[in-house]
């Protein structure tokens, strides 16, 4: 048998096949990368959503172990103290609960008291589209009977509204609840 003719009958079919199972064989490995990073991406999209759902959750939580206070009622509701609410209200979250802002807004949704960072700031400070949006939800919530829902036990939170955005470089939530005293005290 010559040499060009085992070669077109035996070599290049071979070589042939060996080229095409590479393809094949490359080909399925890329197709299963592919698709185990689509299934990692979403399972990792799924825990970090999780996990926000969680932060707005606490949020709001942290928040209620100062606004149905008793004492914050009278200190913030009934009678500003801006002493008071700088050491019971915005350095307390932020150092308990590590919040970055606090701001506490009178009935005509004025800023009172605004604390970034651990720190006092004066009440020139501005709320953002999406906290006003909040604020007028929990007004709207307030007069619908938010409180009266709170009190018979049919919801777990008086009122919160949660803001969520990457507007600062970073994810963050925001929260918004009135002062209502737990024990209905008048005050």
């Amino acid at each position: 048998m010559p040499i060009d003719n085992y070669q077109a009958q035996v070599t290049l079919p071979f070589v042939a096949a060996v080229v095409i199972a590479s393809i094949l064989v490359f080909g399925v490995a890329f197709v299963a990368a592919q698709r185990s990073d689509d299934v990692a991406m979403a399972r990792q999209v799924r825990v970090i959503g999780h996990a926000l759902a969680m932060h707005v959750a606490e949020v709001a939580h942290d928040q209620e172990s100062v606004t149905i206070w008793d004492e914050a009622v009278l200190n913030i509701s009934t009678s500003f103290d801006e002493k008071w609410a700088d050491v019971n209200i915005g350095t307390w979250m932020h150092d308990f609960f590590a919040h970055d802002e606090a701001v506490v807004l009178n009935a005509d949704d004025r800023i009172i008291y605004s604390m970034a960072d651990g720190t006092r700031h004066g009440a020139e400070t501005e709320l953002g589209p999406g906290i006003q949006a909040m604020v007028g939800k929990i007004r709207g919530i307030v007069a619908a009977g938010g409180i009266a829902a709170y009190r018979e036990g049919r919801t777990q939170i008086p009122e919160s509204s949660i803001w969520r955005s990457c507007g600062i470089g970073r994810p963050s939530s925001a929260s918004c609840r009135s002062f209502r005293s737990r024990t209905a005290r008048p005050t």
